[in-house]
């Protein structure tokens, strides 16, 4: 389907589609698009006797009738216009409420329906403002980010493996023997957490927000990226589906895939110098100084701007891989007691697939960074040899400078 969406300046396609699977009886997912606002939604429930199903229904519903309120649009209009930090955190706040009016009334209604107690599901919201990608995050669905050159996850599971992982217990190649344990989820006692992913897209940019009946019967990131590339967003749902299917499909499967159209509408919008000044500290950084401005954006294709509150750890480990970080904006204190500010890298080795241990770099107040995953690296490289030899290039010697 191609719809023109009302604070979307670019042509956008979309799909959706779900599956109950080949051993389930009811499927417990829910999903909704929105186009008049550029929201999409997938929920995928737990709790059985039909109650993941209902938590699921409750939390999309929620969603998508409670981001239609005035502040909400004053926050999107007002990033649109001036897409500050501050408009951005207030798009945020305005999607995160959303997220936890969906858990209050699926606590509620748990609540009220004793067959009902111990439901909830996992939730993934994602916005589209501009070029300007949104994504709140609670469980463990995952929202991809599919370019010519990378496959990115962008989301981390919120389960008890994805937590060892990234507190440097255990790796995504020596997983625990346990299984995957939820954490984190809407209806589930206790506090609510939700990540906030922020992108900016480029025309031919894929988006997959999907369920773990999808990811996790097909495994392979390569073959997700195939699956999502292939034809339209309609076809890849449906590519993505009887993959799974094809698989065991063991748990309902649902996905939606957006993509970016040519733009259609330029906008005389000012970021405030905040785009120029976060591409001038990545291009500052060890990794890129000196290697040019197209060649700098072409290797960016595999960065994802996440930020940490201060006292905060970054992990060595993010969305199922090693990672590294370009810092923006605050400075962090490294385990060896040095403090670092804008345009340094951190856990460099990581691009080269080491890296390991307890000891981390913490925040010393919120930053923001560019992350990038090991794999999303090496894809990027893989694609353009020039790029490769300038980037393994200064990543070795920048490596050998720490060890000297």
């Amino acid at each position: 389907m191609s719809w023109n969406l009302s604070r979307c300046d670019y042509a956008v396609q979309f799909g959706g589609a779900s599956h109950v699977g080949s051993v389930r009886t009811n499927n417990e997912d829910a999903w909704t698009i929105d186009p008049r606002l550029g929201l999409f939604v997938v929920a995928d429930g737990m709790g059985g006797h039909a109650a993941g199903e209902v938590a699921a229904g409750i939390a999309v519903d929620t969603v998508a009738s409670s981001v239609q309120n005035r502040l909400a649009f004053e926050a999107f209009d007002a990033f649109l216009v001036a897409p500050t930090l501050e408009a951005r955190a207030q798009v945020f706040a305005a999607l995160g409420d959303t997220v936890k009016q969906a858990h209050q009334a699926v606590c509620e209604e748990a609540d009220r329906h004793r067959r009902f107690r111990r439901m909830g599901c996992t939730v993934d919201v994602a916005l589209l403002l501009g070029r300007q990608l949104f994504v709140v995050h609670v469980g463990d669905g995952r929202v991809y980010l599919a370019r010519p050159t990378t496959f990115i996850q962008l989301t981390d599971d919120h389960t008890l493996k994805s937590s060892l992982i990234q507190g440097g217990v255990a790796t995504p190649s020596q997983p625990p023997d346990m299984r995957e344990a939820l954490l984190n989820a809407v209806g589930r006692p206790g506090r609510l957490n939700s990540d906030e992913i922020y992108a900016e897209l480029n025309p031919g940019d894929r988006i997959l927000l999907c369920s773990d009946g999808i990811y996790g019967e097909i495994g392979d990131e390569a073959e997700l990226s195939r699956l999502v590339s292939r034809g339209g967003p309609d076809e890849a749902c449906v590519n993505l589906i009887n993959a799974a299917l094809a698989r065991g499909g063991r748990d309902n499967a649902t996905a939606i895939v957006i993509e970016m159209g040519a733009e259609r509408v330029q906008r005389t919008a000012s970021d405030g110098g905040l785009a120029a000044r976060d591409h001038s500290f990545a291009l500052h950084s060890p990794l890129l100084a000196g290697i040019g401005y197209e060649l700098a954006l072409k290797a960016l294709k595999s960065a994802v701007e996440v930020q940490f509150e201060a006292g905060e750890s970054l992990p060595r480990f993010g969305a199922s891989d090693r990672v590294a970080y370009i810092l923006l904006e605050g400075s962090v204190r490294t385990p060896e007691g040095w403090t670092l500010g804008p345009g340094a890298v951190l856990y460099p080795e990581s691009l080269g697939g080491g890296g390991k241990g307890p000891a981390l770099c913490e925040a010393q107040q919120r930053v923001r960074t560019l992350r990038i995953r090991s794999d999303d690296f090496r894809e990027v490289c893989a694609a353009d040899a020039h790029l490769a030899a300038a980037l393994y290039e200064r990543l070795a010697r920048y490596l050998a400078r720490m060890l000297a």
